[in-house]
C-alpha cells in the first residue's frame, strides 16, 4: 500500500511537459518506438492490466535518472520505474539474462556465477596482498570484482596499501543487491541487505570501487560511512598527499565517460575528484568528452536484459569519445567498462576501468 500511495502522489505531479522523454538516452538513441520513454511508462501503474503491456518495454530502462535531472516538478520518476519494476516481478517470467542473475544471487550470493578457485587463482596470478588481519576499514569487492574482473579488486587494494590503509576483506560478504533490485527483486533485495549490515556494523568505514554497489548501499544504510574508492581518496587520504610515479614518456591523452551511479545517484563531487585526479597525473593529458554524463547503457539490469540497448548506447558514447582525440578512455564503474570494452572492439580506443588504471601510478607515501 505503501508503494501505492507514494506511486500516485509522485504521478500526480507529472505537467505532461515531456522534457523526461526529450532527455532520455534510449528514446534518443534507440528510438521511441523502441522505448516511448519515462511518461508513458511511468503511468502504467495506474491501470492494472496494463502491467503486461509494459512487462518488457519498462525494462528498457537503464535507470540514469536524468528523468529526474531535468523534470521541472521534480517527479521522482526512478523511484516509480522502481514501483513498477517491484510489482511485475516474476521470477518465472524473467529475460533469460536477468533470470541468470537471480538464480545466481539465491544459490551463490553473487550476481555471476564463481570461477572454480583453481581457475580464479590462475586468472589472478600473483594477488596483492591484504596486510592486515583486524583493522575499522572494510573493503567490499562487489560481485562483478570478485568473480570477473579481478584487476579491480586487486588494484584497489594495491592503491589501499600504498595510502597506508589498514582494511580487511571478510569472507562472509554477500552481493550488495543492487543488480536485483534494479530489476524489481525488492525482497531478495531486502533479505542481502540484513545479513550485510550484520557485517558492516562492525566497521567504521565501508569502501568499494563498484559504483553500483556504493550507491545502493548508501540508500540501504545511510548511517554507516560507505565510499567510493575516489571518495575515500579524496575525504580520508586527501588527493594532494597522493603520490604519482614520473615518467619520462610522453603525456597519453584521456578522457572519461561519467557512470550515472556516481555522477548522479551519488554527486558530481565523486567525478571532480575523478578529474582532479586526472590533471595531477604528471603523464596524463585529460580531456573532456561531449555529453560525457549520458549514459553508456550498462545500468538498470540492461547490459544483462537488453544487450541490444546497451550496444546502441555504448556505440554513440564511443563516437563522441573518437571526437576528443583521447587515445585511453576511462571510467570508474565495472558495468560501464564491460559495456564500453565490449562495443570498442572495432575502434583503437584503449577503455579502463578508472581504479585499475589508476594502481599503476600511485607509489607508497
Amino acid at each position: 500500500m505503501a508503494s501505492r500511495v507514494t506511486y500516485t502522489e509522485e504521478v500526480d505531479k507529472c505537467i505532461k511537459c515531456g522534457t523526461c522523454t526529450n532527455n532520455c538516452p534510449v528514446v534518443l538513441y534507440a528510438g521511441s518506438d523502441i522505448f516511448p520513454g519515462p511518461k508513458y511508462s511511468s503511468e502504467s501503474l495506474r491501470v492494472s492490466h496494463e502491467l503486461n503491456n509494459v512487462r518488457d518495454i519498462i525494462y528498457f530502462c537503464t535507470g540514469c535518472e536524468k528523468c529526474d535531472e531535468v523534470c521541472p516538478a521534480n517527479v521522482k520518476t526512478p523511484l516509480i520505474m522502481k514501483i513498477i519494476r517491484s510489482h511485475v516481478f516474476d521470477e518465472t517470467k524473467l529475460v533469460e539474462g536477468h533470470q541468470k542473475m537471480v538464480k545466481n544471487i539465491i544459490t551463490y550470493d553473487r550476481a555471476v556465477e564463481p570461477y572454480d578457485e583453481a581457475k580464479k587463482k590462475e586468472m589472478i596470478g600473483e594477488s596483492v596482498p591484504v596486510k592486515s588481519k583486524e583493522a575499522n576499514i572494510l573493503y567490499f569487492p562487489g560481485c562483478i570484482s570478485e568473480e570477473r574482473l579481478f584487476f579491480i579488486k586487486e588494484a584497489t587494494k594495491q592503491i589501499l596499501n600504498n595510502t597506508e590503509t589498514d582494511y580487511v576483506i571478510p569472507e562472509n560478504w554477500g552481493c550488495c543487491g543492487s543488480p536485483v533490485s534494479k530489476i524489481g527483486g525488492k525482497e531478495i533485495q531486502e533479505n542481502l541487505a540484513k545479513d550485510n549490515k550484520r557485517l558492516f556494523e562492525n566497521f567504521e568505514i565501508i569502501v568499494t570501487s563498484c559504483a553500483g554497489c556504493v550507491s545502493n548501499l548508501k540508500e540501504l544504510f545511510p548511517d554507516l560511512r560507505i565510499y567510493h574508492t575516489l571518495e575515500y581518496l579524496d575525504e580520508e587520504i586527501g588527493i594532494e598527499n597522493l603520490r604519482f610515479k614520473k615518467t619520462n614518456g610522453e603525456k597519453v591523452t584521456v578522457t572519461m565517460h561519467y557512470p550515472c551511479h556516481l555522477y548522479r545517484s551519488l554527486g558530481r563531487h565523486v567525478i571532480d575528484y575523478a578529474e582532479e585526479i586526472l590533471e595531477r597525473m604528471p603523464n596524463v593529458k585529460y580531456v573532456k568528452m561531449r555529453d560525457a554524463d549520458v549514459c553508456c547503457g550498462a545500468g538498470g539490469g540492461v547490459f544483462a536484459g537488453a544487450p541490444q540497448i546497451a550496444e546502441i548506447l555504448a556505440l554513440e558514447k564511443i563516437q563522441n569519445v573518437k571526437k576528443t582525440g583521447a587515445a585511453l578512455l576511462v571510467t570508474p564503474c565495472p558495468f560501464c567498462f564491460l559495456n564500453l570494452k565490449l562495443r570498442s572492439k572495432e575502434t583503437d580506443i584503449v577503455v579502463y576501468e578508472f581504479i585499475h588504471f589508476l594502481a599503476d601510478f600511485i607509489e607508497p607515501l
